[in-house]
């Protein structure tokens, strides 16, 4: 089976769910990497204080966030007149099962400030 077809509305609440979720983590995460860029900011402060050397690179990779993916197919749905929409596999993966192309990569990135994608990985 190549395509299935779905209830529109069922399928934005699964989004909707799906995006809300994905959110969450990205606020975790920015906590969390804000927090961790402030201790790095403080410890350099600190050997600048004392004319130790200092490296001026925070050196941390910032959290990935992809709510506008979310939000594009929300709102494609949302414009559409049909009650019914069409889903290849790829997009079943993505919009249904929230197995994005980019989300090893999300978690990974993710997982260094976000408890909740810690336990994803």
């Amino acid at each position: 089976m190549n395509e299935i077809v779905v209830n529109k509305a069922t399928l934005l609440a699964r989004m909707r769910a799906n995006r809300e979720a994905h959110h969450g983590i990205v606020l975790e995460a920015q906590a969390g990497f804000r927090a961790k860029v402030i201790e790095r900011l403080d410890e350099m402060l600190e050997l600048a204080a004392n004319g130790q050397k200092i490296q001026l690179a925070v050196g941390l990779q910032m959290p990935e966030d992809h709510t506008d993916d979310y939000d594009t197919i929300i709102g494609m749905l949302e414009l559409d007149i049909n009650d019914t929409v069409e889903l290849d596999q790829t997009q079943y993966k993505s919009w249904v099962q929230d197995q994005w192309g980019w989300q090893r990569s999300f978690t990974t990135s993710n997982s260094q400030y976000s408890p909740t994608a810690a336990k994803m990985l």
